[in-house]
């Protein structure tokens, strides 16, 4: 089994902390909603599957990326393993990319609930990572425009 990446793409949008998910129309989960993610490309790195996810569903790439976690498959996803990073994006840079088999849409971290392939325990461990980051680093920036009021 190949292992699989995820990404936590978190942003600011209507003033509160939003994450991006997936709402799948194909199987599995279909009509669930889910993180970014997929199985590696043959010759592909875990950072290149990370970049290529959240470049192909936000359109950027020169944003704050870490990787997080690696997790053993929480539900039956297909993947040997899955390893997640979390992205810090601008809203306003961000182009979500629909298609027929996925609709992207940011969802306010408050009150997620369940996600597919028990994604809402990746998110709860990207946000308790991006809190502790808060503490010591200058992190928050990555969410916010090159200007912005207080």
């Amino acid at each position: 089994m190949s292992p699989a990446v995820v990404v936590v793409i978190f942003t600011i949008q209507h003033d509160a902390l939003s994450v991006l998910l997936i709402e799948r129309a194909a199987n599995p989960g279909t009509g669930q909603w889910a993180l970014p993610g997929g199985i590696l490309n043959p010759g592909e790195t875990l950072e290149e599957a990370a970049v290529r996810k959240l470049e192909g569903e936000t359109g950027v790439r020169d944003v704050y990326l870490e990787q997080l976690f690696t997790f053993d498959p929480i539900e039956n996803t297909g993947a040997g393993v899955i390893v997640s990073y979390f992205a810090l994006v601008d809203a306003n840079r961000a182009r979500l990319r629909p298609d027929l088999e996925w609709r992207p849409a940011w969802r306010p971290v408050r009150g997620l609930g369940e996600l597919a392939f028990g994604n809402e325990l990746i998110v709860g461990v990207a946000l308790e990572r991006l809190r502790n980051k808060l503490d010591y680093t200058n992190v928050a920036y990555s969410l916010l425009p090159a200007e912005f009021t207080l």
